[in-house]
C-alpha cells in the first residue's frame, strides 16, 4: 500500500472505565472497515515530546485544556475533539448527545411518579453543565424543580487530571463533607440523577455511610452503564447507556473525512451521537407511590411485563383480590391494570424497535402474545404499523 493512502491515527481518550473502552473498540470496528486507515493509541504523557506525534497523519483526542489544543495545533494535522469542553476553531467534534441524555434521564424519572428531583454533577465541565441544564429544563416544563448539587470544590482542572487522567474514583475529602450534607438536606423521596456512573456509585456510597436507603429514599440514575461501577455497589445502579461505540466510529468517519477532504478540514464536521437505553437496575426500581404495595406490583410489573404476565399474576404478587388491585390502579395511575401492562410493553417494543430489531422478534420479546395482536395494540397507539414506526425513528 503506497504512502498517499496509508493514513494512521493516533487515539487518546481514558481507557480504565466502560465509555472509554467501549469508545475503542467503535472507533476500531469503524477502522477494520476502512481500507488504508490504521490507529494508534496515545498515552497521556506523549503530549510532552512532539516527536512522539509526528507518526500521525491525524488525532482523535479528549482536549482537556487549551494547552493540549495549542500542543495539537503545533501538529498541523487534523483534529477530532471527543470530549467537546469548548469550541476550538478548526478541530472536528464527536461526542454525545448530552441534551438526549438529560431529557431521558428526566422522562425516566417523571414516569415513575417522583415529585422531588435533584442533580449531582461537575460546575464547569461542558458535558455536566449541559445534562444538568436539560435535566432541570426538562423538569421545569411539566411543574417541577430541581435541587442542584453546588459543587464549588469540584475544580474543572481537578476533573480533568483526577477523573479523566488519573481515574480516581473516591471524591476528595472536603467535596465529600458537602455531598453528605447536601444528601442529607434532600426532601425524600427523591430522584438524583448523576452526571456519569462514577458520579452515582460516589453518591450511593455516601447514601450508604450516612444511613440513607437506596432506592426507598434516594434513587440514583448515573450515565455510561459502567458494569464494575453499576455492578460493584449494593443495590446495583441504574444507568444510560450513552452509545461510546458508535461515538467511537463517528470520530474515525470525521478523522477520515477531514484526512480525505479539504472542505471538512476548513469547515469541520460535529456529530452528536444520541443515548442507546436506559437501563433500569435495583437504585430506581421504586415508586413513590401509596400504599406501598402498589410501588411492589409497579415494580414487578417493569420486571416481568416482558416475560408474558397477566393483570391475575400481578394480583397474586401483592397478594390482593383483582378489585382492590384494580381500583388502586385506576385511582393513582388512571388505567387499568391491564392497560398499564400493555403500555409497559409497548414502552420496551418501541425501543427494541429502535435498535433494529424485526417486528417479530419484538413482539415477542417484549410479551406480545402474538405479533397481529402487537400489530393491532401498536397502531392503535402510535396510529402506524410497527414497521412504519421504525422507519421513522431509526437513524
Amino acid at each position: 500500500m503506497s504512502d498517499e493512502t496509508y493514513k494512521s491515527i493516533g487515539v487518546l481518550v481514558e481507557r480504565q472505565r466502560a465509555y472509554g473502552r467501549r469508545f475503542c473498540e467503535g472507533a476500531a470496528s469503524f477502522a477494520c472497515e476502512c481500507p488504508g486507515i490504521s490507529l494508534g493509541m496515545l498515552e497521556w504523557s506523549d503530549l510532552k515530546d512532539p516527536r512522539r506525534l509526528s507518526g500521525y497523519d491525524a488525532f482523535i483526542v479528549r482536549v482537556l485544556d487549551d494547552r493540549m489544543e495549542q500542543i495539537l495545533r503545533r501538529a498541523r494535522k487534523p483534529v477530532v475533539d471527543v470530549f467537546y469542553g469548548k469550541r476550538r476553531a478548526g478541530f472536528g467534534v464527536a461526542d454525545l448527545d448530552n441534551v438526549a441524555i438529560g431529557n431521558l434521564a428526566a422522562e425516566h424519572f417523571v414516569s415513575r411518579g417522583f415529585r422531588e428531583f435533584a442533580y449531582c454533577g461537575y460546575n464547569g465541565i461542558n458535558f455536566s453543565d449541559v445534562r444538568r441544564a436539560t435535566f432541570v429544563t426538562a423538569l421545569e416544563k411539566v411543574g417541577f424543580a430541581c435541587h442542584v448539587f453546588d459543587a464549588r470544590e469540584s475544580d474543572p482542572d481537578d476533573f480533568c487530571e483526577n477523573v479523566v487522567r488519573g481515574e480516581r474514583y473516591e471524591p476528595k475529602a472536603r467535596e465529600a463533607r458537602s455531598m453528605r450534607n447536601w444528601l442529607r438536606r434532600l426532601p425524600k423521596p427523591v430522584a438524583v440523577f448523576c452526571s456519569h456512573d462514577l458520579r452515582a456509585h460516589q453518591v450511593l456510597t455516601l447514601c450508604r455511610d450516612i444511613g440513607i436507603t437506596v432506592p426507598q429514599e434516594v434513587a440514583i440514575l448515573g450515565v455510561d452503564d459502567d458494569a464494575i461501577l453499576c455492578g460493584f455497589t449494593s443495590p446495583t445502579l441504574s444507568s444510560i447507556d450513552p452509545n461510546g461505540f458508535e461515538t467511537g466510529r463517528e470520530a474515525v468517519r470525521i478523522a477520515r473525512e477531514m484526512l480525505r477532504d479539504p472542505k471538512a478540514r476548513s469547515i469541520p464536521p460535529q456529530s452528536f451521537v444520541k443515548p442507546l437505553r436506559l437501563i433500569v437496575r435495583e437504585s430506581t426500581e421504586v415508586y413513590p407511590i401509596d400504599p406501598p404495595w402498589l410501588s411492589d406490583a409497579l415494580v414487578y410489573i417493569n420486571r416481568n411485563a416482558a416475560n408474558g404476565i397477566s393483570a391475575a399474576d400481578v394480583f397474586a404478587h401483592v397478594g390482593l383480590s383483582h378489585t382492590t388491585v384494580g381500583s388502586a390502579f385506576r385511582l393513582k395511575l388512571g388505567v387499568s391494570v391491564q392497560d398499564y401492562l400493555s403500555k409497559t410493553r409497548l414502552s420496551e417494543a418501541c425501543r427494541l424497535l429502535q435498535s433494529g430489531a424485526s417486528v417479530t422478534d419484538v413482539a415477542k420479546r417484549a410479551g406480545f402474545s402474538s405479533i397481529q395482536y402487537f400489530c393491532h395494540v401498536f397502531a392503535s397507539v402510535h396510529k402506524m404499523s410497527p414497521l412504519a414506526w421504525q422507519a421513522a425513528n431509526v437513524r
